[in-house]
């Protein structure tokens, strides 16, 4: 894969694994098309920010969920068609916001507490894309409710493609960074390879922004 002619180094470098689970997950999985709704859950970070920009190129309307509304320099604040704050009325506000029918495709970058909300955010045969289990890795739901919804539970994993296979989808997607379709996650800081222990707990920490190694 080049890198975009319009994208530094350490900007190539931030959109790999984000821009690579949000195409699996929104797209060949989750089978997103124009017109449909789509929420994502925990659209401020780098994977909610790539789901954001592709599901609105293809014609997708963006609602978001997260602690915090995403910053304004961010991509996904400027394609959010609402932004929802993720506590215990973000599923009621969904359905509001869907005139009651709920989300085409749920796409939950949280999952493990956030599980059972995102399940309940799902339209009548609607998708849940499942990539992470935050919290806890067991959960329960009702399952009564999960049949008669007729919900649809996908489980997306960037590791199952290798890096001749990542690279393909990546290469598939330069022309849109190029033509300024997408857009690489705000860059937050940088860190020499000797200090990548510190770089990993600032991640955990969590963080406004990527966090770049540089060697």
């Amino acid at each position: 894969m080049r890198k975009p002619a319009n994208l530094s180094f350490e900007q190539a470098a931030s959109i790999g694994v984000n821009f690579v689970v949000a195409w699996l997950g929104a797209i060949e999985y989750g089978g997103l098309h124009s017109g449909e709704t789509v929420v994502i859950i925990g659209v401020g970070g780098g994977v909610g920010g790539a789901v954001a920009q592709i599901a609105a190129a293809h014609g997708a309307i963006v609602l978001g969920v997260d602690r915090r509304q995403p910053l304004q320099a961010t991509p996904a604040a400027r394609l959010l068609s609402s932004y929802i704050p993720s506590n215990d009325g973000a599923p009621d506000e969904v359905r509001r916001l869907t005139a009651g029918k709920g989300a085409d495709l749920v796409f939950d970058t949280v999952g493990g507490l956030l599980f059972e909300a995102a399940l309940s955010m799902a339209a009548p045969r609607g998708r849940v894309v499942e990539i992470a289990s935050t919290g806890k890795r067991r959960v329960e739901f009702d399952l009564t409710d999960f049949y008669h919804n007729e919900t649809r539970l996908i489980g997306a994993d960037s590791r199952k493609r290798d890096a001749i296979a990542s690279a393909r989808l990546l290469a598939n997607l330069t022309d849109c960074f190029e033509r300024d379709r997408y857009t690489a996650p705000i860059i937050n800081a940088h860190y020499p390879l000797a200090r990548a222990k510190e770089a990993y707990a600032a991640v955990e920490r969590g963080s406004e922004g990527r966090i770049v190694l540089t060697p």
